[in-house]
């Protein structure tokens, strides 16, 4: 199968937090997104190469340096329900530039 173009769901970003908390993941916790100014709002998720890529461009006068590329970006482990920054983070935030 072509996991690029797989029909398999891609998780919301809704389920993607509620199973990050359960993880012990922060990556989402109210303390964090205020910090960043995000909400949960802000991100999407993205299946790419059959890998789940959670993302969301900067807010609020976050803008320095970016040039249209996610500020926030990470793998999500659908088994184990963590995230991480991927090997290839810049090469995903060229992809999913603006």
């Amino acid at each position: 199968m072509n996991t690029a173009t797989s029909k398999t769901r891609c998780p919301t970003i809704a389920e993607i937090a509620r199973r990050n908390e359960q993880a012990g993941g922060h990556y989402f916790d109210p303390g964090t997104l205020r910090f960043f100014g995000q909400t949960l709002g802000d991100f999407r998720a993205r299946r790419i190469a059959g890998r789940v890529i959670v993302y969301a461009f900067t807010h609020k006068g976050w803008n320095i340096g970016f040039a249209g590329r996610p500020s926030s970006l990470a793998e999500y482990n659908e088994t184990t329900g963590e995230t991480r920054t991927p090997a290839d983070a810049q090469e995903l935030k060229e992809l999913l530039k603006r």
